[in-house]
């Protein structure tokens, strides 16, 4: 899907070969790959789902929820913000695997709730590691993630120190400030 800046929501998990994370435009009433919008068509009438591919695209599946979300839905899996909506996957070419993106748990993409996920895995499994819109920064091969809180101001980093099991709130600044970047 491309959004109106020409942004695909594709992205490479970095450090791996042939995997991709991607969110795919789909019609709502049928859940069908569009091949273009049909007239008449609203975007009300439009869902996007995130899905994995480790084949370098040959298949591509639905990201399973983490086991630590509640869902009351018989169809729920973990979709994903992508770079259209500005909070884009984050993953690290010296920690192969890791991958740390914001979302939400149920049929399709919604913009609210967004939580913060984890997986070690790219992408195959996932855990909820904060409730919130938070950026990260992950360092060599895992051992420090840093994450911002990336929908308000903030006078505090979650930092882990052990790829992402544990989180501890560190004060980095005695005004609030926004977080553009890590």
């Amino acid at each position: 899907a491309l959004n109106s800046h020409g942004y695909s929501d594709v992205q490479r998990v970095q450090g791996l070969r042939h995997v991709y994370l991607a969110n795919q435009l789909t019609e709502s009433s049928q859940n069908t790959v569009l091949q273009g919008l049909p007239p008449g068509t609203s975007i009300s009438d439009l869902t996007v789902l995130t899905k994995r591919t480790m084949d370098h695209g040959q298949s591509w599946q639905l990201l399973p929820p983490p086991p630590n979300e509640e869902c009351l839905s018989n169809s729920c899996f973990l979709h994903l913000q992508s770079l259209s909506s500005h909070s884009d996957a984050t993953s690290n070419p010296n920690a192969p695997g890791i991958v740390v993106a914001t979302g939400n748990v149920g049929k399709y993409l919604r913009s609210d709730p967004v939580n913060t996920y984890l997986s070690k895995d790219a992408g195959h499994t996932w855990v909820l590691v904060h409730q919130g819109d938070y950026r990260a920064e992950i360092s060599e091969q895992g051992g420090l993630i840093i994450l911002g809180r990336n929908d308000g101001p903030t006078v505090e980093l979650l930092m882990s120190w052990d790829v992402g099991r544990t989180f501890t709130r560190t004060e980095f600044s005695s005004v609030e400030v926004f977080i553009s970047s890590m």
